[in-house]
């Protein structure tokens, strides 16, 4: 998961994340009281490479966010869950 451009953001940004592995991923983004706001990507069983997520928020209030990546390899064990600081200003 990599830091989203442009951070700082008003309206949208963009989210990118590498998978080295076809995986099962969820991509949250999750508000400063830790309350999902959106759901960009929900449990999409993805092969490897490069993927990009638009984020809006545009109905949104100013502030911070985090954007939450799982992705669980759909073959063998264990898994990844990794979160980037995201802040919207008007």
């Amino acid at each position: 998961l990599a830091q989203n451009f442009p951070n700082p953001f008003n309206p949208t940004t963009t989210i990118t994340y590498d998978l080295a592995e076809r995986s099962v991923v969820t991509l949250r983004v999750v508000n400063a009281l830790g309350q999902t706001v959106r759901t960009l990507v929900d449990r999409a069983d993805m092969p490897a490479g490069s993927y990009r997520a638009v984020f809006d928020a545009a109905t949104l209030p100013s502030g911070a966010y985090v954007a939450s990546l799982i992705a669980a390899p759909t073959l063998g064990s264990g898994g990844v869950q990794m979160t980037t600081k995201m802040l919207l200003l008007r």
